[in-house]
């Protein structure tokens, strides 16, 4: 298993690119991504979850 610690600035696209290290096989793999939210994160996500309500 190979873990990957990467900070990234999200864009308003929400899109994201990994280049992964020449050491992955090729073939089907499972990703596996978690967020790790600030606390000023979390009040933007709650105010964009009101605004779509």
């Amino acid at each position: 298993m190979l873990t990957l610690n990467i900070n990234y600035k999200v864009l308003p696209d929400r899109l994201i690119t990994i280049k992964l290290p020449e050491t992955v096989r090729l073939g089907r793999h499972e990703l596996v991504i978690v967020l790790e939210e600030n606390d000023a994160d979390t009040n933007i996500a709650d105010t964009n979850a009101e605004m779509l309500m």
